[in-house]
């Protein structure tokens, strides 16, 4: 997980860029603590993260949520969707600033390049949709699985 920390005013905005797993997520209205499983504290008005196969950051969220403005997740709340996104480094063939979008039956592409690295998402489409509090958990063996599922699928025309 790569947290990225806003304050509120805009002007700041720190990324660690290491992963980290979060631990706790607290604060009062308008800031943010989190202390990381290494246990460093970070502090912001908004954080944005990408989970991992272990992340619990929703449920963190979703509680939050429900503590602070009590009903304002509910069964109606649904997940969709997961994903699985990566970094590579840049491939010559593609440009330096180029977005690629493929939807199939089921799952999307995603890939979106910078000068030295491409950023890439997998995004596929649940059977079922859950509610909350219902969270789905994953190993680092399903996330291979799911890679392996489309690992040779075409991601243009």
């Amino acid at each position: 997980m790569v947290p990225l920390f806003f304050s509120k005013d805009g002007s700041s905005c720190r990324s660690n860029g290491i992963s980290y797993r979060i631990k706790l997520a607290s604060g009062p209205e308008g800031a943010i603590k989190i202390t990381l499983h290494n246990s460093e504290v970070e502090k912001g008005d908004m954080v944005l993260t990408c989970n991992s196969v272990y992340s619990a950051t929703r449920t963190m969220m979703w509680n939050h949520a429900n503590k602070t403005r009590p009903g304002s997740i509910t069964i109606k709340e649904k997940t969709t969707w997961k994903s699985l996104l990566g970094v590579a480094p840049i491939i010559p063939e593609l440009g330096e600033r180029d977005l690629t979008v493929v939807s199939h039956s089921g799952y999307s592409f995603l890939a979106i390049s910078q000068p030295n690295v491409i950023y890439f998402f997998f995004i596929f489409r649940f059977d079922e949709p859950f509610t909350w509090p219902k969270r789905a958990n994953y190993s680092e063996r399903d996330a291979e699985q799911l890679a392996e599922s489309v690992a040779d699928r075409p991601v243009s025309d």
